[in-house]
């Protein structure tokens, strides 16, 4: 289930459905999401885990609001996870937006081929140490973060934790897999030719920085 800002700025959020109910992203706008979850018949106190797709403030902003809300546990890479747990001004980049991003514990460290739900861990860095992608491929299913958007477009690399080799070596992983749909953190999802779009990344990235 997706609940989209089409912005550049804040995040989108989706909700798995399944034995467990995964919150991916809080975003900026906690109240808002509220509404948008109980509005499709989901109570807060459903939802059994938050996964962060990496530590920036944009994508992190309303995790205390939500995990208070739900009582549910906060799940983000473990390269991430001190960040996220202190609300780190630097590597959450929060210091840059507002500096009123609000601590919230990280219960779950994640690592690459960690499960959640029908989806698993994949480490992607690049836009930071410990970004991740959600993998489900049994359907082709990519939820990336920040990692790579529609057009073929990807996250910055420098920001703190930023690698532009890594991000490079991210995609390429990426690539390897049979993929249908791209439901990145911002703006619209790539809804077919998903493995395009990353070569189409990869492209960018090389002749940008010939």
């Amino acid at each position: 289930m997706f609940f989209g800002r089409n912005s550049p700025i804040e995040s989108n959020s989706y909700l798995i459905l399944g034995d467990k109910i995964i919150l991916v992203d809080t975003g900026m706008r906690a109240e808002t999401l509220i509404e948008n979850i109980e509005s499709v018949g989901i109570k807060m106190s459903d939802i059994d885990f938050i996964v962060n797709t990496h530590c920036h403030f944009d994508h992190i902003r309303s995790n205390k609001i939500l995990k208070d809300a739900a009582r549910a546990k906060i799940a983000a890479h473990k390269e991430d996870e001190p960040y996220i747990s202190k609300a780190d001004p630097d590597y959450t980049v929060s210091k840059y937006l507002a500096n009123n991003l609000k601590a919230a514990k990280v219960d779950l460290a994640l690592k690459e081929g960690d499960k959640l739900g029908d989806f698993e861990v994949i480490h992607t860095p690049g836009h930071t140490k410990g970004s991740i992608c959600l993998l489900n491929r049994a359907q082709g299913i990519l939820i990336t973060g920040d990692t790579i958007f529609a057009q073929g477009f990807t996250g910055r690399t420098d920001l703190p934790g930023g690698s532009q080799e890594q991000l490079k070596t991210s995609l390429k992983k990426l690539e390897k897999f049979d993929l249908e749909k791209i439901l990145p953190g911002h703006e619209q999802p790539v809804l077919k030719n998903a493995n395009q779009n990353i070569e189409n990344a990869l492209l960018i990235l090389e002749s940008a920085y010939l």
